[in-house]
């Protein structure tokens, strides 16, 4: 009798199949533990940009609108926008909110599409939807 090595095509065809079922069941939850590392750098944007409009605002006596003056309008990975705008109590409040940059990955994290900071340290989100997300899961 002759000895046979090597995988029949079914065997080769059901070990196929389950690598698939298996990069199918992984493949997302990996892209999500992305997503959710990546806000990281949101998130030190956003602090960093409130420490900046403290410091402006010893310097000039108001807060600043413009990211400009506060060294900046991207996170230092470039994955998020910050931008700064001033409430209307003349200019003695701010708020700091974080977008996603178009064309970068973190355009498909639709749980935490803006991310925000206010003067008083308030910290908010909301989804691609517009909706406030009222877990904390972004920060």
């Amino acid at each position: 009798m002759r000895k046979i090595n090597g995988f029949t095509l079914i065997e080769l065809l059901i070990a196929i199949a389950i690598i698939g079922i298996i990069a199918a069941i992984a493949l997302p939850s990996y892209n999500a533990s992305i997503q959710k590392t990546r806000r990281a750098d949101a998130l030190t944007a956003l602090t960093r940009g409130a420490m900046m409009e403290e410091r402006y605002y010893t310097s000039n006596n108001k807060f600043s609108g413009s990211m400009s003056d506060l060294g900046g309008g991207t996170s230092d990975k470039g994955y998020y926008t910050i931008s700064a705008s001033i409430a209307t109590c003349s200019n003695r409040c701010f708020t700091l909110s974080a977008t996603p940059v178009a064309g970068k990955s973190q355009v498909n994290d639709e749980t935490c599409w803006t991310i925000t900071i206010d003067h008083t340290g308030k910290q908010s989100s909301k989804n691609k939807a517009g909706t406030t997300n009222s877990s904390k899961t972004c920060w």
